[in-house]
């Protein structure tokens, strides 16, 4: 975790890498993942990367996925 903003009750999995972002409480970011330049209320899956991206509190980004100047919000419910 390099120069970002932690909440209180975030989760920030193994070999997990953070940079110039804020993550705000409950946000989880998973294991292996990469958050570059967000902020993060919501979860970022294993293995995903994410760059100039918000996730809201209801986000949902999948594991491995790459989004970049993204807006995540609730997943559509059916």
């Amino acid at each position: 975790i390099r120069h970002s903003i932690i909440g209180a009750g975030v989760h920030v999995g193994a070999d997990a890498i953070v940079e110039s972002s804020v993550l705000l409480s409950g946000a989880v970011v998973s294991e292996r993942s990469h958050v570059v330049n967000c902020a993060v209320m919501g979860t970022v899956g294993h293995d995903a990367t994410v760059t100039k991206c918000i996730i809201g509190i209801d986000g949902i980004v999948a594991a491995g996925a790459t989004l970049v100047d993204a807006r995540v919000s609730a997943p559509d419910r059916k």
